[in-house]
Order: C-alpha cells, then structure tokens, then sequence
C-alpha cells in the first residue's frame, strides 16, 4: 500500500508484503520420478545398496505406495520464544477445525519478542528457522496480520497452503 487510498486508515487489515523462500540450490536438477519397483531394481548387484534399500523397505515386490496418500504431512507450524508461555505459540495443522478456529481467533503474539519459526514435518525432526524480532509500538499492535503459509518442494508440488492471522498485543 502506497498510504495514498483515501480507505487506508480506516483498513486495519493491511497487506504489506510477501515473502517467497525458495530452498532451491543453483544447477540441483530432481531427476526423473521413478517408481518404488524401479528403485529395488536399480543398482540391483550392489550389495549393500540393496541392503540399504531394504532397510527403507524398498524391495522387489513390495506393494506400491497408496498414491492418494499424502507424502509429507505438516503437523505444526509454531513461533518459539523463551518469552512466551510453555516457550512455543503455534498452530497444530493436523487438529480438525484449528485454521476454522484461527481465522476467527488471530494468535496473540507479544510485541517485540525474539522469536523462531518452527515447522514440525511427518516423519523429518522440526525445521527451525532464523530468530526474529516481532514489531512492537501503536501501530504494530493496531490491525490483524493476515498470513498465507505455503509448503512446496523442489518439483513444485504444494503440501500445505493455508491461510491463518495474528494480532500483536502488549508484552
């Protein structure tokens, strides 16, 4: 927003800006989508390649993979703060009704704390990110906070896009 709309005081939900992380490493090419079977069967006279493989439970013959099944779950999505109460603020992803919940209720988050955040995966250990600091002052603490929260791999296919608010409140 420019501050030029005639509206824009009176709007106390703004968009200020958005933010696209991508975790893509210059010339990293995925390769071609295979198959489980075509996994057991590649490489198949190394030895302990094959061991290795039937310790993910890759093995010739097993059965494929439910292809509707989602092959990344995201669990929570949390601000970790030595600040706040039981040290994290977060939303459980994977608790029916939780994103209906927030978009009525916006997470309180103390102005000015020193925060991380942390994203819990299936079967990975929590993501961490870089701390930063929240806004604190008037004008920080005089709107909700819309965010749009996007899970996408390197081949582009998206595990979570959801929509949650925060409001900043006095520490």
């Amino acid at each position: 927003m420019t501050g030029s709309e005639p509206d824009d005081e009176l709007n106390p939900t703004r968009v200020y800006e958005e933010h696209t992380y991508h975790a893509a490493i210059s010339g990293y090419n995925p390769g071609q989508k295979k198959s489980l079977q075509e996994y057991a069967n590649l490489h198949a006279e190394d030895e302990s390649l094959r061991r290795w493989k039937e310790s993910l439970g890759i093995v010739p013959g097993a059965a494929p993979a439910d292809a509707n099944a989602p092959k990344l779950t995201i669990h929570k999505l949390a601000l970790e703060s030595s600040v706040l109460p039981n040290g994290s603020l977060g939303i459980q992803l994977d608790r029916p009704g939780e994103l209906e919940r927030l978009s009525k209720e916006p997470l309180q988050v103390p102005e000015g704390i020193e925060y991380s955040v942390m994203i819990r995966f299936s079967a990975f250990g929590p993501k961490r990110f870089a701390p930063s600091e929240a806004p604190s002052g008037f004008l920080a603490r005089s709107g909700i906070n819309s965010v749009r929260s996007k899970v996408v791999d390197d081949d582009g296919t998206v595990y979570a896009d959801f929509a949650w608010s925060f409001k900043l409140v006095k520490a």
